[in-house]
């Protein structure tokens, strides 16, 4: 088994981001589980599923297949369905996923999306999706660049940008942290307040889409070919760790005009992190050997920002499918490190129970797609970016940016603390 999370799991990640709209998904309603599950164990501050069975406050729909439904096709089903929710819902948009069952049937959901979108008073949305090997990340880069593409408006030039390919994965305090902080800095460092940030669960409000405003990408939703954006884009990564969020500052300084001196910031917010995880990295988190496993820009995030805590990654697993080609894999590869791309179940229980038994990892950061296979090999975990199943935040509890850095130093280091003692006292138990 897999753990790269599926295409719809990216899609509705992303739609649980938007701050409006409603996702119809041509696939069985068994497909409506995942939002189940989503709601269930990922994040506990939304509900894609609706609190109810007969409830409006459901996000994602998909119609009621029949055995026959294959053989006919599924065009009427999916129409009836759309047609249902857009008068349930007639002022939100409605974004329209196909399933792998809609290409193996051949369905023409973007045609029907094209026809029924004259009928309707909603602003129909089709994500499109070209082969099963698809993978959440494609999901996610999908779904941004349709929603981009569908709700641009002409808009005048401005110097005040928007801002895409950034995700929150839920609407908890570590994720609407992460976007909280990076405002923080935006605001002290002088830049244009953004004009929109669609993706930005409810923190910001975010449509429509100024069709000139320059973009500010961030990575793991910006695919440059598929959002074809005809005005300035300025590419910046992930600021997961202290050298990454000041590149980050420093490459929006040269691109977006402000009034304040960002070195200035940079040095000032420095020298504060420093005198808070100092302790931390002395008496815990020097030497440590950890595992890291998420998406790949935010694992090689991680990685950075745990080597400059003086923690080693020496295992990466990244929960992207084997085909890709994404530029930052390259960036992973480290003398010493394992990494596994598209990892199986059990493979990467294998290689985490060998480190373990090494003395090698103490930790896994990162993802929950194996919080068993950690607690069997008896490791620490902090749960870090999606899919997440046992840690929830009800306060800002970021790990990017410079108070990001700080939380990440923090919980790893009371995980592998709360761990070693735990340990210790099982062994002394063991000897009474």
């Amino acid at each position: 088994m897999k753990l790269t999370p599926k295409y719809l799991d990216g899609a509705l990640l992303s739609l649980n981001a938007l701050q409006y709209g409603r996702a119809v998904i041509d696939a069985p309603r068994c497909e409506q589980e995942r939002a189940w599950i989503f709601d269930r164990t990922h994040d506990w501050s939304t509900c894609l599923s609706g609190t109810g069975p007969y409830t409006r406050d459901r996000r994602v729909f998909a119609p009621l297949w029949k055995t026959r439904t294959l053989v006919k096709g599924t065009e009427q089903t999916l129409a009836r369905m759309i047609e249902f929710v857009s008068r349930r819902h007639p002022r939100e948009p409605i974004l329209v996923f196909p399933s792998f069952l809609s290409l193996l049937a051949n369905t023409d959901v973007e045609g029907l999306v094209g026809e029924l979108g004259r009928k309707l008073a909603n602003r129909l949305i089709f994500v499109g999706r070209d082969s099963l090997d698809e993978d959440w990340i494609d999901g996610i880069r999908r779904t941004q660049a349709a929603v981009f593409a569908a709700m641009r408006g002409p808009g005048a030039k401005t110097g005040s940008p928007l801002v895409g390919g950034f995700l929150p994965f839920r609407r908890e305090g570590d994720e609407t942290g992460n976007v909280e902080e990076i405002l923080r800095l935006w605001k002290r460092a002088g830049f244009s307040p953004p004009v929109s940030w669609p993706f930005a669960a409810d923190v910001l409000d975010g449509l429509p889409v100024p069709g000139k405003a320059p973009l500010v990408a961030f990575p793991i939703g910006f695919d440059a070919k598929r959002f074809g954006w005809g005005g300035e884009v300025i590419q910046v990564e992930l600021p997961i760790g202290l050298e990454a969020t000041c590149t980050m500052l420093r490459t929006l300084a040269r691109h977006l005009k402000h009034s304040r001196d960002v070195e200035a910031l940079i040095k000032n917010e420095s020298r504060a992190l420093a005198e808070k995880i100092l302790p931390l990295c002395e008496r815990t988190l020097a030497g440590l050997g950890v595992a890291v496993i998420g998406d790949p820009w935010t694992a090689n995030g991680l990685c950075r920002a745990l080597s400059e805590l003086g923690v080693e990654a020496c295992l990466v697993a990244v929960l992207r499918r084997a085909t890709a080609a994404d530029p930052v894999l390259e960036s992973l590869q480290k003398p010493g490190r394992t990494i596994m791309l598209d990892p199986d179940h059990a493979a990467f229980e294998r290689e985490l129970r060998r480190l373990a038994k090494d003395g090698a990892c103490e930790a896994v950061v990162g993802a929950a797609v194996a919080v068993d296979v950690v607690r069997r090999a008896g490791l620490a975990s902090v749960e870090i970016s999606a899919p997440h199943y046992l840690e929830h935040f009800a306060a800002p509890a970021p790990y990017m940016g410079f108070a990001g850095m700080a939380r990440l130093a923090e919980r790893l280091a009371n995980a592998v603390g709360h761990n070693r003692h735990a340990a210790v006292h099982s062994r002394q138990r063991g000897r009474s």
